[in-house]
């Protein structure tokens, strides 16, 4: 389900001691086995550099390429005494690895899937495992019997994991308890929450009342605040970050895609005519990008479709194209997600 460290199945928060005892029950553990409050992914990185965390499995995501300050992300690596990278191919996070294990593509791995709506499919398998790959949840289960907790991992096959899911979810916000394999079969799909076999699913969220006691909406004012790392003499632009059409996340499968990467090869940083203008740009120069936190140098693309004083340049490359080398590892204070969209660089002509 790609949880997060302070969540329980069912976007339950794992310090809701109801939501301990009712997933715990499920699990067939005491609710004192399940562990306290996580920290963010970024976090995770900072305490393997700080020393805190020794060993890391990283299954299926390439955080060296996806996450800000990059550079710090590397030397956190370096420092592991065991990072197990398992993925299809060797990212720029596996060359640190000291296993790279063959994972799986969803096109060989039947099961569910849920979109951002929250609508549930049932998914074919489209094709066989290759060499010696493994499922995830193959995987995962083999790590547990490994650890002594196999018991609790015997599953006949992912369908039995969907029902666990189901059952560990009743009553939560995202309850799928009423969802099964033939009704998702039949129906082509059902959103949650679906609370009940006989429930149509909720394709609507708060189409007649908010979840609240009275039904009403809760509305909060925000005050806007400056960026963690505002403009400044030295820094007078902002860059930000974003996807191409062609490439998704850190171009792990995209950039080996021959006719995706034909279509944007590597990186354009996109700038306007007025800071153009300002630094000199000439047809076939480049530009170098500066932070507090480095300086890399790319291609350039003149638009009007930008702010005068902001700098876009995607972020699927890794290496010396590498953009979340320069970005700002700022946490946001409730959500903890780094500020990738701002931070402060200056602009050169490259001749």
């Amino acid at each position: 389900m790609g949880k997060k460290a302070d969540q329980l199945p069912g976007y339950r928060l794992i310090e809701d001691p109801a939501a301990r005892e009712h997933v715990a029950k499920v699990w067939g553990i005491d609710p004192s086995e399940l562990p306290g409050k996580g920290v963010s992914a970024y976090e995770l990185l900072q305490k393997i550099d700080e020393g805190e965390i020794k060993a890391l499995i990283v299954l299926g995501s390439n955080p060296l390429v996806s996450s800000p300050n990059n550079r710090m992300v590397e030397r956190a690596l370096q420092k592991l005494e065991l990072l197990v990278v398992v993925d299809m191919f060797e990212t720029e996070t596996a060359r640190y690895a000291h296993y790279l294990l063959p994972g799986s593509s969803f096109a060989e791995a039947e099961g569910t899937m849920t979109n951002l709506e929250g609508r549930v499919f049932h998914r074919q398998k489209a094709m066989e495992l290759p060499g010696n790959s493994r499922l995830d949840f193959h995987i995962i289960c083999q790590l547990a019997e490994a650890l002594g907790r196999g018991t609790y991992f015997q599953y006949a096959g992912i369908e039995d994991v969907f029902r666990e899911l189901a059952a560990a979810t009743a009553g939560g916000k995202a309850d799928y308890s009423g969802i099964t394999y033939e009704r998702l079969q039949e129906e082509k799909g059902i959103f949650w929450p679906c609370p009940a076999p006989n429930h149509p699913g909720t394709p609507l969220l708060f189409e007649n009342h908010f979840n609240h006691s009275d039904g009403k909406a809760r509305l909060f004012g925000i005050k806007p605040k400056m960026p963690a790392e505002p403009i400044d003499s030295d820094y007078p632009f902002v860059l930000t970050t974003g996807r191409l059409a062609n490439h998704y996340l850190s171009g792990a499968q995209t950039r080996r895609t021959e006719a995706l990467n034909k279509k944007a090869p590597v990186p354009i940083a996109e700038i306007h005519p007025w800071l153009a203008k300002r630094i000199g740009l000439s047809l076939d120069n480049k530009i170098r990008i500066t932070s507090r936190r480095g300086s890399l140098i790319f291609e350039v693309k003149v638009t009007e479709g930008i702010q005068p004083r902001t700098v876009f340049v995607p972020f699927h490359w890794g290496d010396e194209h590498s953009i979340n080398q320069l970005t700002n590892d700022a946490l946001d204070p409730t959500s903890r997600m780094p500020e990738f969209k701002i931070c402060a660089v200056k602009v050169e002509r490259v001749e």
